[in-house]
């Protein structure tokens, strides 16, 4: 599977500064949604994108990040948590 181009994909739909709170919700949005489809790996990319956007604001990538886990964490129940299959 190839990566997701989140840039072209979104900034259409996006306006605003990643670096503003209310201008990065969608992101966990987006992190939702892609654990709830279970394509969990598809958040190592979103979050490259995030740590791409935001590399001169560390403290903002600081907060992006724990409001992503958390928003995963609340939907876990919801979603389901990944499946391990025995050997």
């Amino acid at each position: 599977m190839s990566p997701i181009d989140f840039k072209s994909i979104l900034s259409p739909l996006i306006s605003g500064d990643l670096a503003q709170r209310e201008d990065s919700i969608w992101i966990v949005y987006a992190a939702v949604i892609i654990e709830s489809v279970a394509s969990a790996k598809h958040i190592t990319e979103l979050w490259n994108y995030v740590a791409a956007e935001l590399k001169d604001v560390p403290d903002e990538q600081i907060a992006v990040a724990r409001r992503i886990r958390e928003g995963l964490l609340k939907c876990s129940p919801l979603a389901g948590f990944p499946k391990v299959f025995p050997s």
